[in-house]
């Protein structure tokens, strides 16, 4: 629960946003996973709107920035979607989107891989998070695919009895065709 309420998303992005060979190359998907006792929780959201500029080769100007609906969870359990957008957890009722944007893009000349440093909000905190993403060809456009880590307690998330059963860590990944 604590991971659906981190992801994030992504935050910006953020659990099969970011993990290889879960979504196809024009898939919109911002997925996450989390530890639930001895279970690993897998979820998504509902991308609502993202806007992607690379052309900067050297990524000084480059933006990258979206959010998600944090009433779009989905794990698969209604009950449990419920539960995530109540208040101990998403609180969509009143923190409607989970917003991620970039403050600074850096691309590596040498292997041309590329990390941003990413400003992500959820339930009105917000954090800087440096995260490592690729720009991979999909064919007839490219997509941009990452993963990272949040960690549910810098965003307030989670209380309760069964929050400890809950890792702390949630793992986005981020897949966005360009």
């Amino acid at each position: 629960m604590k991971l659906i309420s981190i992801i994030i998303l992504y935050a910006l992005l953020p659990a099969n946003f970011f993990s290889p060979g879960t979504a196809q190359p024009h898939e919109n998907t911002v997925d996450f996973q989390i530890r639930k006792g001895f279970v690993t929780v897998s979820g998504s959201f509902t991308l609502t709107d993202y806007f992607i500029n690379l052309n900067d080769s050297s990524g000084s100007d480059a933006i990258i920035k979206g959010r998600v609906r944090s009433a779009s969870v989905r794990t698969g359990n209604a009950t449990r979607d419920r539960h995530l957008q109540e208040k101990n957890w998403l609180d969509s009722e009143h923190y409607e989107f989970i917003e991620v944007h970039s403050i600074k893009v850096f691309t590596e000349p040498v292997n041309h891989s590329q990390t941003g440093i990413f400003l992500i909000t959820i339930k009105g905190q917000s954090i800087e998070k440096t995260i490592p993403f690729r720009v991979l060809d999909g064919g007839n456009s490219n997509y941009l695919q990452g993963d990272f880590e949040l960690s549910l307690s810098d965003f307030g998330i989670g209380s309760g009895f069964f929050s400890r059963l809950i890792s702390d860590k949630v793992t986005i990944s981020i897949n966005l065709p360009i």
